[in-house]
């Protein structure tokens, strides 16, 4: 009696399309084979560059961008020689958070840039930004994953719901 009392009041977030989200996670990460990632954004970017600066028409430039994949694929390989490439949920799910737009972007002491994926935590956002990143990954994982096994996004958020009546 007498004290004060002080406290944050906020309304919660639908904890049911917050494991709906992990779902969706969860099915891309099952249906994703890890298949290089040992060639990097850079280096793609570059050679793309290069192309244009040698190709003056369609035909030619279609020959050098077949002829540098061939390469890029012959250097991935030869930088995967001993080396397993694994999978890991925590790292999935930040990659398809940064895809989708929802990171913070930091520079490192040698000059680089790292991007950190944003927390999805109930206390980090409400109900409607949680919806557009929900819709983000989505979009994310559909344009690299999912595309290859449903014939649209609705039949793969319908598959993760399925997962989630399953998990009751």
């Amino acid at each position: 009696v007498g004290q004060l009392l002080c406290g944050e009041f906020r309304k919660p977030r639908n904890y049911a399309f917050h494991k709906k989200f992990f779902k969706l996670l969860t099915l891309g990460y099952h249906y994703w084979t890890p298949s290089g990632g040992l060639i990097e954004p850079a280096e793609r970017t570059l050679i793309s560059g290069f192309i244009d600066f040698l190709s003056s028409d369609l035909d030619q430039r279609a020959a050098l961008q077949n002829a540098a994949e061939m390469y890029l694929s012959s250097v991935g390989i030869s930088r995967s020689r001993d080396m397993a490439l694994l999978k890991h949920f925590e790292s999935f799910r930040e990659w398809a958070t940064i895809q989708a737009g929802f990171y913070d972007e930091y520079q490192m002491p040698d000059g680089s840039r790292r991007r950190v994926a944003k927390s999805i935590s109930f206390a980090s956002m409400d109900d409607s930004q949680f919806n557009g990143v929900y819709k983000s990954v989505l979009n994310v994982l559909w344009n690299y994953i999912l595309r290859r096994k449903f014939h649209s996004p609705a039949e793969a958020e319908n598959a993760a719901s399925q997962l989630l009546s399953f998990a009751g």
